[in-house]
């Protein structure tokens, strides 16, 4: 088999994908932050570092959050990983978790269901929290971005 050819190879490249996605909206709305206010704060004699926080951190802050929600997303239900570099189960994942319950009750010939759910639902809460936490920044990044074209 090549490289490139196989499910391994085809389940990384929407991850990564998205990342370099991600990263190229975060540059394009910073690049879109107009010069003028830059302009005017170097004229009242802000520094760089004081720019980028009170001009390009705040205005960019709905991208930023999109980017954080939607990485913490990939990262917290990616599977393939912590299968291929973690060897003892101390150190499991929740995916590998829910995996390991699916896998144990495929083993015995019985489908408990009902486990395998309640524990997907487990695994979905902190999720949600953080969403609900950053609601507002996601639909503001939402909006920006639509009307941007």
């Amino acid at each position: 088999m090549h490289l490139g050819q196989g499910i391994d190879t085809l389940q990384y490249r929407p991850a990564a994908m998205k990342s370099v996605t991600l990263a190229e909206k975060v540059y394009g709305i910073l690049l879109g932050i107009p010069r003028e206010l830059f302009e005017a704060a170097r004229v009242d004699g802000a520094s760089y570092l004081r720019m980028f926080r009170a001009i390009a951190l705040p205005l960019a802050r709905p991208a930023l959050v999109i980017a954080f929600v939607f990485e913490l997303q990939a990262g917290w239900s990616d599977l393939m990983k912590p299968l291929i570099y973690l060897q003892t189960p101390d150190y499991s994942t929740m995916p590998r978790g829910l995996k390991q319950i699916v896998d144990a009750f495929a083993l015995s010939g019985e489908y408990h269901w009902e486990i395998a759910m309640a524990a997907t639902l487990i695994a979905t809460v902190p999720l949600i929290i953080i969403f609900a936490f950053t609601q507002r920044y996601v639909l503001d990044g939402i909006a920006t971005s639509a009307k941007r074209g």
